[in-house]
């Protein structure tokens, strides 16, 4: 395990989070015969890897809430062995079915492909780093002697032997720059210690009589905390200040030797399997001590693919020497799949081109679509395990995309994504409970932060962000149907929920943000009325709600957009029968709406709600709204001049709403 920092003493420790864990059925894909391989590279995260019953490398994350299992491939014959080198580094090892080792590293979200090390093992491997540059690995040989081979600087070194004799898989562990400290099971049973300080030790004898593999973990320079289990329980001895404590049992019943990490200042998590199969957790934490035993949750429910799901759309920043950027689409189909498109020419709708980016892996809900800092388009999605998935382009307007990532989560809803006032990337989900947490990535290409809670619960659908002076504004529905918001700073400050009243509101919330990050919000209420409220000058919220024209008109959630053209609020919003309906101000910031009238062209009737893209297409700024039809296909409602009217009767209004020219991009994949 590569180093953390683990201070022993009452007056040194820090207080740290405990993962939350819930009692499950034993999954069994996994391997519960063989140990697991943890690590952490960053605080609340650890990454657990284990060996599926099918020979693959398996791996779960907790990240604030713990995700499902997911397959990394491979074929291995014994539990992985797994270090960190580096924040978003993991290198893991585990034997191939040769007897080699086998080696797959993972950098910010990308794994490397599966590579034989060599050599004849038995039992697991194991593996420590002492900087971002080094990795040993320890290894048990055919002869039960002790092995060792080294990375440095981006090449290996040759397999030393180091003497000893074990019957059980070794462990290792640095606490600071060229030292190594290697433990294992003595032919008597005994735990037995070599470490390296510039130099090799002699082979120690510490005592004890232990009837599993060891594990260990450093905190501090100078600390190591050494699991075992005994003929009992799991067992733990400490090394502090140049001298060894003695044995304290920490209980378990356990039948796995046990795994072990630490994320920070006081905080030890450790893992084994029981003989039901389950994969039970203890931690230390700080102050507070121990814990109980808890069990890891195993397999999620699979989420159903949900039917007929919206297009999302943006508009990616221009190339350099480019005026304007291409338009970028995405959907979930109706059998799980993500669809993108690209048109590189924002005036020629006919040059989508689309791709399905998902592979055999399957999602549900609408995705999340966004372009980094970087000018590389990310999407995300809920997968069917209930996690949520991520990927970017490998480069700004690639047909390409890197890996996807796991991010974990075990939600329930799909998810919304915003850029925050710093250019960080923000994802927004709701758990079970209708609780919303949020990831960021606070840089590009960077690893995303924990799953974080942000304090509210009960929330019926998904949320709407969007930024203001200084924050992200949240507008979410509860189940009672009054909207609450908050704000969510760049530094992950939120602050308290401010109800904003209302009866009956359903669906996800519009909003429009005015000069001045003056905002207006819109919501369906239960008979079909779109209401209404908007701040004032010093950005307070009225206390009554205002009614867009008549009830029945919604049947779905709105889209409102502030008119590049006309710098006038628009709405459309799906009806009933598959009609999609428009209004928008009499003239601008009056919140005062025209009729709404019904704006789709021949047999066009809508299978989604309505979303809205506002865009630059190289003459002129547009808006337009897009949705899906029943066989699938996209269609774009575009304004392209400012007023004009809908018909003779409309003609005689004092004001116009805009006309629209529908046009179908390419048909999609099938």
């Amino acid at each position: 395990m590569k180093a953390r920092f683990l201070l022993l003493l009452p007056t040194l420790l820090a207080l740290g989070l405990l993962p939350p864990t819930a009692a499950s059925a034993a999954d069994a894909s996994i391997d519960s015969t063989v140990p697991v391989a943890v690590e952490s590279w960053q605080p609340n995260r650890i990454d657990v890897f284990a060996r599926g019953t099918d020979g693959t490398l398996k791996h779960k994350v907790f990240n604030g809430r713990w995700s499902s299992w997911a397959s990394l491939g491979g074929a291995i014959t014994s539990g992985p062995a797994v270090v960190s080198r580096a924040a978003g580094h993991l290198d893991v090892f585990a034997r191939g079915v040769s007897g080699d080792v086998q080696h797959r590293a993972y950098v910010n979200g990308t794994w490397s492909t599966w590579e034989s090390l060599g050599g004849f093992i038995v039992g697991e491997p194991a593996a420590a780093s002492w900087s971002s540059d080094r990795l040993d690995l320890v290894v048990r040989g055919g002869d039960n002697g002790v092995y060792q081979k080294s990375w440095n600087s981006g090449s290996w070194t040759g397999w030393w032997p180091l003497g000893g004799i074990t019957n059980a898989s070794p462990t290792a562990v640095s606490w600071g720059p060229n030292r190594l400290d290697i433990f294992v099971r003595g032919l008597n049973n005994s735990l037995w210690h070599l470490y390296w300080a510039g130099g090799w030790s002699a082979w120690g004898d510490l005592g004890g009589y232990i009837t599993s593999s060891p594990a260990a973990i450093s905190g501090s320079p100078g600390f190591i905390t050494v699991y075992v289990r005994d003929v009992s329980q799991l067992v733990e001895r400490v090394y502090g200040f140049g001298q060894w404590g003695g044995w304290t049992g920490l209980g378990g019943g356990l039948i796995t030797a046990h795994a072990a990490a630490a994320w920070d200042a006081g905080h030890n998590d450790v893992f084994a399997f029981t003989t039901g199969g389950n994969l039970m957790q203890r931690t230390w934490n700080g102050y507070f001590g121990w814990t109980g035993w808890t069990t890891v949750p195993d397999s999620h429910p699979v989420r159903p693919v949900t039917p007929y799901t919206p297009t999302v759309a943006v508009q990616a920043a221009p190339a350099a020497g480019a005026l304007v950027g291409g338009l970028a689409y995405a959907y979930v189909d109706n059998i799980g799949r993500i669809v993108s498109g690209y048109q590189a020419d924002p005036a020629n709708i006919g040059s989508v081109q689309w791709t399905v980016i998902s592979g055999n892996e399957g999602f549900t809900g609408p995705p999340a679509l966004i372009e980094q800092s970087d000018g590389r388009l990310q999407v995300s999605g809920l997968h069917l395990s209930g996690d949520v998935w991520a990927r970017a382009q490998t480069a700004k307007a690639a047909s390409t995309w890197t890996d996807w990532i796991n991010q974990g989560g075990t939600m329930a809803s799909a998810v919304t994504v915003a850029t925050q006032t710093d250019g960080s990337v923000v994802v927004l989900a709701l758990d079970s409970a209708g609780g919303l947490w949020y990831i960021s990535q606070p840089s590009v290409s960077g690893p995303y932060r924990a799953w974080t809670s942000l304090g509210v619960t009960g929330v019926s659908a998904l949320p709407t962000a969007v930024a203001g002076r200084d924050g992200l504004h949240l507008f979410v529905i509860d189940g009672a149907g009054t909207m609450k918001t908050a704000k969510l700073s760049p530094s992950g400050t939120v602050s308290a929920w401010t109800s904003l009243g209302g009866t009956g509101l359903t669906g996800t919330p519009a909003a429009v943000v005015y000069p001045g990050y003056r905002m207006r919000v819109f919501a369906r209420a239960a008979n079909g009325t779109v209401m209404t409220k908007e701040q004032d000058g010093a950005l307070a919220w009225p206390q009554s709600w205002s009614p867009v024209g008549p009830a029945g008109i919604a049947v779905g959630s709105p889209a409102a957009v502030l008119s590049p053209l006309s710098g006038r609020t628009e709405v459309v919003v799906r009806g009933a029968g598959g009609a999609v309906f428009s209004t928008g101000e009499t003239t601008q910031g009056s919140g005062l709406w025209r009729d709404w009238v019904p704006v789709l062209q021949g047999v066009d009737s809508a299978a989604t709600d309505p979303t809205i893209l506002s865009y630059n297409d190289g003459s002129a700024l547009r808006w337009a709204f897009l949705f899906r039809t029943s066989d699938q296909q996209s269609r774009m409602y575009t304004v392209d001049t400012g007023f004009s009217g809908f018909s003779a009767m409309r003609a005689a209004s004092a004001e116009h709403g805009p006309a629209f020219t529908a046009a179908s991009l390419p048909a999609p994949p099938r």
